[in-house]
């Protein structure tokens, strides 16, 4: 994204983000649901892809602003990039009245890079065939549904992405593993329903964030795709992983 781009965006951003005189301003991580302050140095996931196919881009721009992390979360790397989808994930620091000043790009994900994986299939996997509702529901809400928004409930359902996916990012659980995580995932989600918003805050302060990615060969683990460091001889490392 060039610099007159991003300027162009993050107008459009605060424009859409101001809140008015009197209004209630409390903000919450799209993660974590960590309180944000103002003065908070947030990152904001932007992409140019709505999987829901309600919303429209922000205007002048093919780009979608999906999910703002907190401060505690310091969410630094795109976690599973989408081959086919141009990506961004952008700093700034919150002000009182909901726009964010001080933008800076912490990573780019141009559109030939990550895996082709499929949003809609990976969430109906996982959660169900209720894909179509949940995206009806974020658009009545003027919310987007982006990939990175899949990626998230699928770790906080405690799932590693690579149970799912496989390199080329394509489903290869079984019927039975699909059943299985179906089933983890929603105790798991039923347990951390039962908490309050404080206990599930606190526990992910103690526990640390979910991870995403663990090989299934040699048992590197990473909380982003592009940051697995694979054993030597596994058949997934990189030539420069040997160096």
């Amino acid at each position: 994204m060039t610099d007159s781009a991003l300027s162009h965006f993050t107008t459009q951003f605060n424009r859409l983000h101001k809140i008015g005189d009197g209004e209630p301003a409390e903000f919450i991580c799209d993660f974590c649901s960590g309180l944000i302050q103002p003065g908070d140095r947030v990152a904001t996931y932007v992409s140019e892809a709505d999987l829901g196919g309600f919303a429209r881009p922000y205007p002048g721009t093919k780009l979608y602003a999906h999910r703002t992390y907190c401060e505690e979360c310091d969410r630094q790397h795109i976690v599973y990039p989408h081959e086919g989808t141009s990506e961004l994930l952008l700093a700034a620091t919150v002000q009182g009245d909901g726009t964010h000043t001080d933008w800076a790009l912490h990573e780019s994900s141009p559109d030939d890079h990550g895996e082709p994986w499929d949003g809609q299939r990976a969430f109906e996997f996982v959660f169900g065939a209720i894909f179509e509702d949940i995206a009806a529901g974020a658009a009545l809400r003027e919310w987007t549904v982006g990939h990175e928004d899949v990626v998230d409930m699928i770790r906080l359902g405690d799932v590693d992405l690579r149970e799912v996916f496989d390199e080329n990012g394509t489903i290869i659980a079984p019927e039975a593993k699909q059943q299985r995580i179906q089933q983890q995932v929603f105790d798991h989600l039923t347990a951390a329903g039962l908490e309050s918003h404080d206990d599930a805050y606190d526990r992910l302060q103690e526990e640390g964030r979910p991870g995403a990615f663990t090989c299934p060969e040699c048992g590197a683990q990473a909380d982003y795709w592009a940051g697995v460091d694979h054993e030597p001889d596994c058949s997934s490392a990189s030539p420069a992983d040997d160096k």
